[in-house]
Order: structure tokens, then C-alpha cells, then sequence
């Protein structure tokens, strides 16, 4: 499927050089280094946490927990992720979110493309509900001089509809949930401290 993506995305950019030859000219200008490098520090992050054992740690004890709740295990894995997003950008939430869902998956031995979807569209509405939730919230919150509360207020109605609505859908796909009959697997021996910490501070530190 990456595969796929990369080709349909090359295959766009030699269409548009056929129509404007001159973007080719213009294409080095068009990369941000700043966006880049957060980019690039988001996934060594998300990557030093996975081989940390931290997110293996933490999906073992999330489905011993919740194994039998399928519906509490998507509701909490959405509104944390959702929490998160409103403090450190969408982007970044993801970052650490959807390789915690793939965690789980593989623990839990279930389909969990739904959740994928769900913590995907749940990190992109609460994101919206702050200024730093996502850049162009930061663009409107200062281009219009609004106050933090404020600016909060008014999309506190929009933000509480789609959660609603987020977790009325979640109960519906948790409910077709087929429980797993192994157990499972014990919590990991160790989790590699410096990596994690690593992962931590990369993520401070932007």
C-alpha cells in the first residue's frame, strides 16, 4: 500500500512538472528544513519508544485490563489520544498513538482497523478544540487575537458533538468485537530506560 502511495504521489508530481516546467525549478524551495526535522524527530521518537518495549508494556497491561471491555479499551485509547492531541499537536499524537493501536493489535490477536480510523479522526477533532492543537488553530488564534478561553469556548460545541458522536460509533464496533480465547502474553522483563527516556525528550525538546 506505501508502495502504491509513493508511486500515485511521483506519478502527481511528474503530471504537474508536465504542466508548470518551472516547479522543478521552484521544488527546493517549497521544503521546509523546520517542518522536516520535527518530522523526521517525530518518527525517531515514535520509533525509539516501540524498541524501547514501552508500547508492548503498555498495550499488555492495557488489554489484561480491558480485554473483556472492548468498548472502555476504544474510549480510552481515543480520548487519551484526543488529550494528547490538544496539548502537543495532532501530528504528534499520532505519532505515539497509532503504533500503540498496532501494539495492541498484536497482543490482542483482533481486527483493530476501526480503532485505527477512530483515534485517527479522534486526534483531529479534540486538536481542533485548542490553539496548539494543530497549526492552522495557531494561525486563526493569532491572526484573530483571540483569547486562549475564548477561542476554546467556541469550538468547545463542535468538539463535544463529534466526541459524542465518535463514541456512540465506537460502541457500536466494540460490540462486534471477537474476544480472543488465549490469554494474554506476560508483561515484557524489561523496558530499555534510555531509549524511552530518548523518546521522551525528543518530543519535550520540540
Amino acid at each position: 500500500m506505501e508502495l502504491l502511495i509513493r508511486e500515485k504521489l511521483l506519478a502527481l508530481y511528474i503530471a504537474l512538472l508536465i504542466l508548470d516546467p518551472g516547479l522543478l525549478r521552484r521544488s527546493p524551495w517549497l521544503l521546509k528544513p523546520d517542518t522536516l526535522c520535527s518530522l523526521a524527530t517525530l518518527f525517531i521518537a515514535s520509533r525509539a519508544a516501540e524498541l524501547s518495549g514501552l508500547f508492548s508494556r503498555v498495550s499488555v497491561t492495557i488489554v489484561r485490563r480491558f480485554s473483556e471491555m472492548p468498548f472502555m479499551l476504544y474510549a480510552m485509547v481515543i480520548l487519551s489520544a484526543g488529550l494528547t492531541a490538544m496539548l502537543i499537536t495532532n501530528d504528534a499524537a499520532l505519532f505515539i498513538y497509532l503504533p500503540l493501536v498496532a501494539s495492541i493489535e498484536r497482543v490482542w490477536a483482533v481486527d483493530l482497523l476501526p480503532l485505527y480510523v477512530m483515534t485517527t479522526i479522534g486526534v483531529n477533532v479534540h486538536s481542533a478544540l485548542t490553539p496548539i492543537g494543530n497549526p492552522q488553530n495557531l494561525f486563526l488564534w493569532q491572526h484573530y487575537a483571540l483569547g486562549f478561553t475564548e477561542f476554546v469556548v467556541g469550538l468547545a460545541p463542535f468538539t463535544d458533538v463529534a466526541t459524542a458522536l465518535l463514541l456512540i460509533y465506537a460502541l457500536a464496533l466494540a460490540t462486534r468485537v471477537e474476544r480472543c480465547s488465549k490469554p494474554p502474553p506476560p508483561l515484557p522483563v524489561r523496558v530499555n530506560r534510555v531509549l524511552a527516556a530518548s523518546s521522551v525528550a525528543m518530543l519535550v525538546a520540540l
